[in-house]
């Protein structure tokens, strides 16, 4: 079993002396925190990238923000400017409506 995740370390541990206990013991905990290590960096790598998914997402959502608040200010101004047109059209269909009836 140990075989093929030990070729995996990247910290290889001296091979044990096989007549002592304590070696072997160092030898298998040696194995366990190299296989911890390597899971810890793994969801540190996982981590990061979703963190960078996170963070592009976060920057389109403020784009889209400002995009829909430049939209909203725009359309604003045109319903604004809508107005003052309807108005001035007004005025100028009842100056026409009063030239007519002068003449």
């Amino acid at each position: 079993m140990h075989r093929m995740l030990v070729e995996d370390l990247p910290f290889l541990p001296l091979a044990p002396c096989p007549n002592s206990k304590e070696s072997m013991a160092v030898f298998e905990q040696h194995i366990r925190m190299a296989q911890e290590y390597l899971k810890v960096q793994s969801e540190i790598a996982l981590l990061v990238r979703r963190k960078k998914e996170l963070t592009t997402e976060l920057e389109q959502d403020e784009m889209e923000q400002q995009t829909s608040f430049r939209l909203i200010q725009e359309r604003s101004n045109l319903l604004e400017d809508n107005s003052s047109l309807s108005a001035y059209c007004q005025g100028l269909k009842s100056k026409l409506s009063l030239m007519k009836s002068q003449n």
